[in-house]
């Protein structure tokens, strides 16, 4: 083909402002593709201060398939079209057409550690005057990384969010893809056009492109645009540039849009392109630059609501390669990216996240240990992502994996990961506990309850309140019938609760000891003097290792501590993150930097504020929305800091 692309260019890209949206894109690295998105409907990338071809492939290979002129289009069958592209008085223009970028809408980049690419972004038509579709686009666009996913590394999955932001109903909306794939890089080398074929693969529902041009050699490489999810419209093939080489205006005229979104023989009726590689054959199409045309609709979308659709780009470097992409793509899109399952009271509770593309219901498989197949488990769709699993047996694995159903509850083969699990049953509350003073009044006797269930230990709390929270003071074995408290002193409540914990190591809830008849929390107190009282002096507290450093440290001493300590731990900003209490003969406390979650302290400074509970009152936790400041506190305090770093 030896038409110039210097005959082409009707578009006016020196007149656009290229560098203020320079920064609305983000590139997909993570896997075999490199592609840019935009949060303005294009899929134009941005190289040498310019828009610029798309879609790297192999990643690094120099070579772009996908052109800047390719975008989203949404909109009705009667003109009413949202686009990036549009003809002005000067030709074809970038950014002319009814997107917006809404004022949080930026692309935003959500990468995950298991090396998911997610990036996001919004826009909408209605600030476009005249425009009548009051319509809000959430953009989210997804890739794997070679390293974690290499079977879903060659595609980018879009997904497209269409809220009704109109007080009335919009019917007969549809959703397509506009793209413009060239794969003879030889023409394009040459300034000359790319000489391709497109055809149609109805068992993946994608456009295709590839290199059709033997004179210079032929790219292996295929290319194409699937429709993963939502109701297929049309899929037209339709000729790019006309025998002049030049845009063929007809490509960004609402009125022809609409039709080739919502007829699917329009072209084929005026036998002016076609839905495949027969079709143009048939109509003598040579091998020319097409776009194709990938429709979904039509959607009523009523007032406030919303519809989602998701397509695929994908890559392969052989027809048979491009069609299995296309196919993983499916795949991942339906799949329940995570899986959990957790021992929970009465059997196993699995949790998995939402897929991708909307799915009307979820199937659940179990595999129990010994079995080699999976069955089906629970309802014949599940509507939540929740599912509890009360038929089990302690000490038996099961293995479970999740799959989609469609919104007609046609089941879709695209299962989750697996997760196993071996259920134990989680511990009553151990009732029964009782305790009295001994015979010299220093020490508290508490008689331990028989287990009724075979827990692995029990674990005595403490504390001066009765309610939450409660201090473990001990652990012992299951068997224990007496325990001696002897960290006790006068003048104060001790109240006490037990909990037995499994062989996983879950506690069960807690038991207080209370009164038999009364059913209230019953404390012990003593009035005499018991042997061996630390000296009242907080000032020379410390806390170490000082800085704790997370790959080296395990846990953290505060020492020189009175016998009887309150510890309060604030972060940077001022919020009370945890509380320690230190009722014990010995100075030092031991502690793993966790916060109230069980989270390990990220990096950061942190105050600690050290009482002694004699003097001071102890603080409600529970009800004290705001804790008094150290500075407010005159005797018997200490307040220092650590530092934790990485």
């Amino acid at each position: 083909m030896k038409i110039s692309k210097l005959l082409i260019l009707l578009l006016v890209l020196a007149t656009m402002p290229i560098l203020s949206v320079a920064d609305k894109a983000f590139r997909h690295v993570s896997g075999n593709v490199d592609v840019s998105v935009t949060d303005f409907g294009s899929f134009t990338a941005f190289r040498g201060g310019g828009f610029a071809d798309n879609f790297e492939y192999p990643k690094g290979s120099g070579k772009h398939y996908l052109q800047q002129f390719s975008e989203i289009w949404i909109g009705d069958a009667k003109g009413n079209v949202a686009t990036a592209w549009n003809l002005t008085n000067k030709g074809v223009a970038p950014l002319s057409g009814n997107w917006r970028t809404t004022d949080t809408g930026e692309v935003t980049l959500d990468p995950k550690p298991d090396g998911r690419q997610i990036v996001n972004a919004q826009y909408d038509p209605h600030r476009i005057k005249g425009f009548p579709l009051d319509l809000l686009i959430d953009q989210q666009s997804f890739s794997w990384s070679t390293k974690n996913h290499p079977e879903y590394d060659d595609f980018l999955i879009l997904k497209l969010t269409i809220t009704n932001s109109s007080a009335v109903n919009l019917k007969g909306i549809y959703v397509a893809l506009s793209t413009n794939w060239n794969v003879d890089g030889e023409d394009m080398k040459k300034g000359q056009l790319s000489t391709d074929m497109m055809d149609w693969n109805e068992e993946n529902r994608m456009l295709f492109a590839f290199d059709a041009d033997s004179k210079d050699g032929l790219d292996p490489v295929h290319v194409g645009t699937t429709l993963i999810s939502g109701n297929l419209a049309a899929h037209q093939i339709y000729t790019f540039r006309n025998i002049k080489g030049q845009v063929d205006v007809g490509v960004f005229n609402d009125a022809n849009r609409s039709l080739f979104m919502s007829n699917p023989n329009f072209l084929v009726a005026k036998r002016i392109g076609g839905r495949s590689k027969a079709d143009l054959i048939k109509f003598k199409f040579p091998p020319w630059d097409y776009i194709g045309i990938l429709s979904s609709g039509p959607y009523t979308i009523r007032a406030g609501k919303s519809i989602s659709v998701t397509f695929a780009l994908v890559a392969g470097k052989s027809l048979s390669e491009l069609k299995q992409n296309a196919s993983n793509a499916k795949t991942i899109a339906y799949a329940s990216p995570s899986i959990t399952a957790k021992v929970v009271k009465g059997g196993v509770e699995i949790v998995w996240e939402k897929p991708i593309s909307f799915v009307g219901g979820y199937q659940l498989f179990r595999r129990i240990e010994g079995d080699e197949e999976f069955e089906q488990i629970g309802p014949r769709i599940i509507e939540g992502a929740v599912f509890p699993d009360t038929d089990v047996q302690y000490g038996i694995e099961y293995t479970y994996k999740v799959s989609p159903v469609d919104y007609k509850g046609t089941p879709i083969k695209s299962y989750s990961k697996e997760v196993t699990v071996m259920p134990d049953f989680i511990p009553d509350p151990p009732v029964g506990m009782t305790g009295e003073s001994t015979t010299d009044g220093n020490y508290f006797l508490l008689k331990l309850p028989k287990p009724t269930q075979k827990i692995s230990q029990y674990i005595i709390y403490r504390n001066h309140t009765g309610e939450p929270p409660w201090t473990p003071i001990a652990t012992v074995k299951p068997d224990t019938t007496n325990f001696t408290d002897m960290n006790i002193y006068p003048d104060h409540q001790y109240f006490y609760a037990l909990a037995g914990t499994n062989r996983s190591g879950d506690i069960g809830d807690i038991a207080i000891m209370v009164n038999p008849e009364t059913e209230e929390p019953v404390s012990l107190e003593i009035t005499g003097s018991p042997r061996g009282i630390a000296k009242l002096d907080l000032q020379k507290v410390i806390a170490y290792p000082n800085p704790f450093q997370i790959s080296r440290h395990e846990t953290m001493i505060f020492d020189n501590l009175t016998a009887r300590a309150m510890i309060y731990i604030y972060d940077g900003s001022g919020t009370l993150i945890q509380q320690l209490e230190h009722i014990d003969k010995s100075p030092s406390l031991e502690w793993g930097p966790k916060n109230w979650d069980g989270e390990s302290l990220s990096p950061g400074v942190y105050v600690y504020y050290v009482e002694d509970i004699g003097s001071v009152k102890t603080h409600d936790l529970v009800n004290d929305e705001q804790l008094p400041h150290p500075w407010k506190i005159e005797k018997l305090t200490h307040t220092g800091k650590f530092v934790v770093i990485n």
